[in-house]
């Protein structure tokens, strides 16, 4: 009896200092689990994950960055850029948290798509450096498709002064919430995170979001 208590014992111990190594060893999936339960979205916010097809990975960064649909006083101070120039979204990493303009009635889909914009920006700060540096060429193929499209040019343009250093990561959120005919190499990589992602592309009737 006493020998199997001690194996019982040593088989706990072991399974413990297990669960510590998994736990250090994935200080981001937990921190997002605890995000995620202290988390309840609004009615809006969950609609944004529905209408977008967000998978249940997709969803559960998107709640775990705590979406929230900020008046233009808080959204200005809080994404440091001001609503009034465009700006309807921001992703932020040092507090891991997303925050959404509500442009009103009539502009449903551009509020969709933004939501789903801002979610691939917390995938992104998420991402190793060798995930990272893998997904670069794709995605620098998918921009030079849009070399000749002068709003996308400028588009970047003005990411490149006020985002210096960001643009891949700007390219990996407009890439997947916008952009039709990907390779598929990258339709694998945003199926993890969308369910129908021609769908999502759909909302975008085209228009490129400032977020």
């Amino acid at each position: 009896m006493r020998k199997l208590r001690r194996a019982g014992m040593i088989a706990l111990a072991v399974a413990g200092a297990l669960v510590a190594i998994w736990a250090v060893s994935n200080t981001n999936r937990v921190m997002d689990q605890f995000a995620v339960w202290q988390y309840s979205p609004s009615p809006t916010v969950a609609e944004y994950a529905e209408v977008t097809t967000m998978t249940d990975e997709g969803q559960f960064l998107f709640f775990a960055s705590r979406p929230e649909i900020a008046p233009a006083a808080e959204f200005d101070s809080q994404c440091g850029i001001e609503q009034s120039a465009g700006a309807i979204g921001c992703y932020r990493p040092d507090f891991r948290t997303i925050f959404l303009y509500d442009l009103g009635p009539g502009f449903e889909n551009v509020e969709q798509v933004t939501a789903a914009h801002e979610l691939l920006h917390a995938v992104w700060d998420r991402l190793s450096n060798v995930e990272r540096d893998a997904l670069e060429p794709l995605l620098e193929a998918e921009a030079a498709k849009r070399a000749d499209d002068p709003e996308w040019v400028a588009l970047m343009a003005h990411y490149a002064a006020i985002e210096p250093g960001e643009r891949v990561n700007e390219l990996h959120s407009f890439v997947g919430s916008e952009f039709a005919d990907i390779s598929p190499e990258l339709e694998a990589h945003y199926a993890r995170y969308f369910a129908d992602r021609n769908a999502l592309v759909a909302l975008s009737s085209g228009t490129l979001d400032l977020g």
